[in-house]
């Protein structure tokens, strides 16, 4: 049975934090069926490990813990009419109302004063997630989506480098014979053709971004500082994702699921605060050059889902 690597992810950093406490086959099979009969998306996921974090460190319970995760991720970043009965229908019955409740109400107390930022920080924590897949040397075999659950994915890069462009092309055509690839050079054709990918019914589903498609030079932190603060709103690849997705990181909580997952691969993304910058301008991953195909893989399978 293929296994979703967001899953794993999951499990890997769910053992970290309760320290050996879990056992991996039987917390990754909970995660995959919370995956499956709740509907998470890659983003759902992230939040519902995000959110259970907190709780993993000052208990043992981890299926509890996980449960309440996913419970407050849906509500937050899906389908705020989400009932605590549908957990115990369609999920777990391991745990009744009562305790569901007060779990609830619990995490929703903790999280209260960051509720607002949820989006910026469920994508802060998508990319420690996918940190620990991108680590692996490869991942294992039973890794991947269910077959029912592929499509070929429609991909777009953006890179003002031909060799590069070409270069990552490759990378997703080794991973996805089948996969649309789309090239090319600025953000308003980036963006142009993701509007008409949209309304022709062929979705963007990955968008692979390059931080700076004018310079080439310039230290790491001031040209990604530059990036985030030029008036030029053509002149940066961190614009392609706000016009994608216009929503400031500070607003409601919303469904992120509409738009393509948008990764920004760079050489300048070195460090945690490189990290958070580029997220918190709507991208929801950020790594650095060179893209490898094991992290193409990860990328392809997070897309996707």
């Amino acid at each position: 049975m293929a296994v979703h690597p967001m899953s794993v992810a999951t499990v890997l950093a769910m053992d970290r934090l309760c320290q050996g406490n879990c056992d991996m086959m039987v917390a990754l099979e909970f995660v995959e069926m919370a995956r499956i009969r709740m509907e998470l998306d890659t983003q759902c996921l992230a939040g519902a490990m995000m959110f259970a974090q907190r709780a993993m460190l000052e208990s043992k319970e981890w299926m509890f813990n996980y449960t309440i995760g996913v419970l407050v991720s849906v509500k937050l970043l899906k389908d705020e009419s989400v009932r605590l009965s549908d957990v115990r229908n369609y999920f777990t019955r391991n745990f009744t109302i009562e305790e569901l409740e007060l779990g609830e109400a619990t995490a929703f107390k903790k999280e209260l004063d960051s509720l607002g930022k949820a989006t910026w920080r469920v994508r802060i924590f998508l990319n420690s997630l996918a940190r620990i897949l991108f680590e692996l040397p490869d991942l294992p075999e039973y890794v991947g989506l269910p077959a029912d659950e592929r499509w070929p994915p429609h991909v777009l890069i953006l890179d003002d480098s031909e060799v590069i462009r070409a270069a990552h092309c490759t990378l997703v055509l080794q991973e996805h014979p089948d996969a649309t690839v789309h090239m090319c050079s600025s953000c308003d054709e980036a963006c142009a053709h993701v509007m008409r990918a949209e309304d022709a019914g062929t979705p963007v589903h990955l968008v692979l971004l390059d931080l700076d498609l004018r310079e080439e030079d310039g230290s790491s932190l001031r040209s990604l500082l530059s990036c985030l603060s030029t008036e030029d709103p053509l002149s940066s690849g961190l614009n392609v994702p706000e016009r994608i997705d216009p929503y400031e990181s500070d607003e409601t909580p919303i469904c992120m699921s509409f738009k393509p997952m948008v990764a920004l691969v760079s050489k300048f993304i070195q460090r945690e605060a490189h990290v958070n910058a580029v997220i918190q301008r709507g991208c929801d991953l950020a790594l650095p050059k060179p893209l490898t195909q094991h992290a193409v893989r990860v990328l392809m399978h997070f897309c996707m889902c």
